[in-house]
């Protein structure tokens, strides 16, 4: 599904705190949507705080403390009407896909591009899997992208 996010709070304005994103397409979410996976993870005594954050489809989890914020980080997913998104704003690193980027632009034209936002790690071409145009380069490409401080 498509991961649709405004600007999140970071640093001191989201201490112990994970995102809970769904699609969009699924809403309306309720609280009690969460219970099940929120107590298989053992975390439901350490909830500070848990709210919808815009448009319904987010949903902001403050936590007691770091370490049970790490048990979220690292289930990476929960089972929220079928697939839940954990998004750690502590967590820099994005993936983009760019689309419709010529086959002549050369891949250090993206690195450059994204300077501004941050740290271009990688940047790759997709290439197409319907049948006869296997591995012909798309006019997609992938980057990987390392946020600098400030920006989400």
């Amino acid at each position: 599904y498509r991961v649709v996010l405004p600007p999140l709070p970071a640093g001191i304005f989201a201490v112990n705190t994970e995102f809970l994103h769904r699609d969009v397409t699924g809403r309306p979410y309720r609280v009690d949507h969460f219970t099940a996976d929120l107590e298989r993870l053992g975390v439901m005594k350490e909830i500070a705080a848990i709210g919808a954050y815009q448009m319904n489809h987010l949903w902001m989890l403050t936590l007691h403390t770091a370490g049970v914020k790490q048990r979220l980080v690292e289930a990476r997913e929960l089972s929220v009407k079928e697939k839940c998104l954990v998004l750690d704003t502590d967590n820099s690193e994005v993936r983009l896909k760019v689309h419709w980027v010529p086959f002549h632009v050369p891949d250090d034209a993206l690195f450059r591009a994204f300077e501004r936002y941050g740290k271009a790690q990688e940047v790759t071409r997709e290439t197409w899997r319907t049948e006869g145009f296997q591995g012909i380069q798309s006019s997609t490409r992938m980057v990987r992208l390392s946020l600098k401080q400030g920006v989400t």
